[in-house]
């Protein structure tokens, strides 16, 4: 956070010469500091959407270690779990990581996730967007679904222009319960 208050400092009291005249920050780091009054714009996710679970802890125990499994079993939140495991479809689907230009956000409304996905150009002059609603309890078929509808708009020439290989399959049909939002 003392990076957030320094860029603060440059933005708004000026600081030295060449300094940013504007800053992107996760929302979360200006609402902890009270920085809200100071915010020109908030970015919806629609917009930006955020890297693939972003925000999201996990907690990984010894296999077979059911007690160390059993203390932790409360620390589960279960709506997050769920869009985490739909966003990871997605770029799964991709054969994405950290260095390809696609992000995913997935929000649970009671038994449906909402599932936002994107594939750009690393220049940002090309973008595929994408967002499809379905079960909850279904999230990685949800995330399948959007990467291909992505892949099979363009998205995979764009993925395979940057030496991503295997993101072109086939589509093999409408998935029941997924609808185009």
């Amino acid at each position: 956070m003392g990076d957030v208050l320094t860029c603060d400092t440059l933005v708004v009291g000026g600081g030295p010469a060449g300094a940013a005249t504007a800053i992107v920050l996760a929302s979360a780091a200006v609402h902890r500091l009270g920085l809200e009054g100071k915010v020109a714009q908030f970015f919806p996710e629609e917009d930006l959407v955020p890297a693939v679970g972003q925000g999201a802890l996990a907690v990984e125990t010894r296999a077979g270690d059911e007690a160390v499994i059993e203390m932790v079993k409360s620390l589960d939140h279960e709506d997050s779990r769920l869009c985490v495991e739909a966003e990871r479809a997605f770029m799964r689907r991709l054969e994405g990581g950290c260095q390809v230009p696609a992000a995913a956000y997935a929000t649970r409304q009671g038994a449906e996730l909402e599932l936002h996905g994107m594939v750009a150009a690393l220049d940002g002059e090309v973008i595929f967007r994408e967002r499809l609603r379905g079960p909850a309890l279904d999230g990685g078929t949800l995330g399948q679904e959007l990467a291909e509808r992505i892949l099979e708009r363009g998205g995979a020439n764009l993925l395979a222009s940057l030496g991503i290989h295997g993101a072109g399959g086939s589509v093999t049909g409408q998935v029941a319960g997924v609808e185009p939002v």
